[in-house]
């Protein structure tokens, strides 16, 4: 291992296969190498393994020490966010991760780690090597590309598993216990821009970096900024004390992550007077901006020269477009269910992907909801803005939320065996993030109940992800008592 775990009763077993995780690229749409990992660890390890056409898999461990009827599916997704801080050379199609222990953290060397889901996986595929353990009948489902579109739960054949309960480890808040979760929709928006030459033009690189980011779903309420609204802002700035053309514009890397970085490709006049905004508007961020984006940088480079660049009537629709685009917090649940009184995104948006490439325009945009009516009210603004600015809209990849049912059996066991273990209630939580569950239940189509928890992992989805190794020690402790009585 690369990484030695020294935790007071950390599971081995379970490190070192999540090292191995590290090792094997599971790019979201690339989840080759891992898969045949997984079937391959099985097969030497003597259980029988399914797949279905999509590519899921499951892994078959019959019942062990024990006399329970109840057959378990526990749940985990094999791909991985993939993304890096400026200038981290790393191909995620072919390169593995390079994890390191910080204190009671695990961190990666500037990228994202992949402990989402990837220390779920690896506690679902340590039970394989527990001989000594009771356990019901189980089939580990390990699904595909989860994080780009919940595509392996929306495809699933449901001939390939069924259970009367579900398990998902993919949650990431130690001493919560999720019931619900959000579901969410997709939309594209596309448009071709009229360019003009210019031959004399001077061309710079305005970036933006270092901005904190985070998942969409998990960190949305946190008020982060978001790098393509804040690019933009600057941008509106510029044109109006300076001739500014743009030529190419870049943000964000997924659909579910909080863009941190942007740049544009401009040529502009009066630089003095430019850099003198720029040094201005950046002291005005950093009196307002949360403590976690403070660390945000904004340069301006003299760059290679370009020649086309938006006509101006068109510049004014691009900026104005990306300036009304709605990001961020829509409306928030005030009736919690949690003890400690946190509140519940209802609906939010995420700008996530936006792309001006020789005078090619593309906006992906990221919507989360619990109730699907209220979120119509996001994407009755999608359609005005379509409209007036005479934009291509698309909607896909559509998923369910998983409504919360705070009285199931599955849920009370847990609650109580969290109290005995530990001598403390468990949160009992819905969640703003995406999961498999609300998906799975309506495929198995029967009357199995879900639960979600998994250890702390902080800055999911962003260079900053890390996992806290108490809590996994904690986690595979409670997680396989939890088998034994069910």
């Amino acid at each position: 291992m690369s990484f030695t775990i020294q935790h007071e009763n950390a599971p081995g077993k379970l490190w070192n296969i999540f090292y191995d995780f590290t090792q094997t690229p599971r790019p979201s749409k690339s989840e080759e190498k891992i898969r045949e990992y997984i079937l391959n660890l099985a097969k030497d390890a003597g259980f029988e393994t399914r797949t279905d056409k999509i590519g899921n898999i499951v892994v078959s461990l019959p019942a062990q020490n024990s006399k329970s009827t109840k057959k378990v599916v526990i749940q985990n997704h094999i791909d991985m966010v993939t993304d890096a801080i400026p200038g981290k050379k790393i191909d995620f199609k072919n390169d593995p991760i390079t994890a390191y222990v910080d204190g009671d953290w695990l961190r990666a060397e500037g990228t994202t780690l992949g402990a989402d889901n990837g220390i779920g996986c690896a506690a679902a595929l340590a039970l394989m090597f527990d001989k000594e353990m009771s356990r019901p009948e189980i089939d580990l489902l390990f699904t595909i590309d989860e994080e780009t579109g919940l595509t392996g739960a929306l495809e699933l054949d449901p001939e390939l598993t069924n259970g009367d309960m579900i398990l998902n480890l993919d949650t990431e808040e130690w001493g919560s216990l999720y019931v619900g979760c959000a579901g969410g929709v997709d939309y594209d928006f596309e448009k071709e821009f009229s360019q003009e030459e210019d031959t004399n033009a001077k061309c710079y690189k305005l970036s933006i970096e270092g901005l904190a980011g985070g998942h969409s779903g998990v960190d949305i309420h946190r008020y982060r900024e978001n790098s393509a609204k804040v690019l933009i802002n600057l941008l509106n700035e510029l044109s109006e004390i300076t001739d500014l053309k743009i030529h190419e514009f870049r943000s964000g890397k997924a659909h579910n992550i909080i863009p941190r970085d942007a740049y544009a490709f401009i040529s502009l006049k009066d630089e003095g007077k430019v850099r003198e905004l720029i040094e201005k508007r950046v002291k005005i961020w950093k009196s307002y901006f949360s403590e976690e984006d403070q660390g945000f940088k904004v340069s301006l480079d003299e760059c290679d020269s370009f020649t086309s660049f938006l006509k101006a009537e068109d510049q004014k629709n691009f900026l104005d477009f990306m300036t009304y685009f709605p990001h961020g917090v829509h409306s928030m649940i005030r009736e919690t269910v949690d003890s400690d009184k946190d509140p519940l995104v209802s609906v939010s948006n995420n700008c996530a992907v936006t792309i001006l490439k020789n005078g090619k325009f593309y906006l992906r945009s990221s919507l989360r909801f619990f109730n699907r009516s209220e979120a119509q009210e996001v994407e009755m603004k999608f359609s005005k803005l379509a409209k007036t600015f005479e934009m291509k809209i698309n909607k896909n990849s559509e998923y369910p939320s998983w409504n919360p049912n705070f009285q199931s059996n599955l849920i009370g066991v847990a609650k109580n065996l969290y109290k005995e273990m530990y001598g403390e209630v468990a949160h009992v939580k819905a969640i703003h993030a995406g999961l498999e569950c609300g998906i799975l239940l309506d495929r198995f189509k029967g009357k199995a109940e879900a639960i979600s928890f998994g250890p702390t992992i902080v800055d999911a989805h962003s260079p900053d992800e890390r996992v806290h190794i108490p809590s996994v020690t904690s986690f595979w402790q409670f997680f396989t008592k939890f088998l034994e009585i069910l």
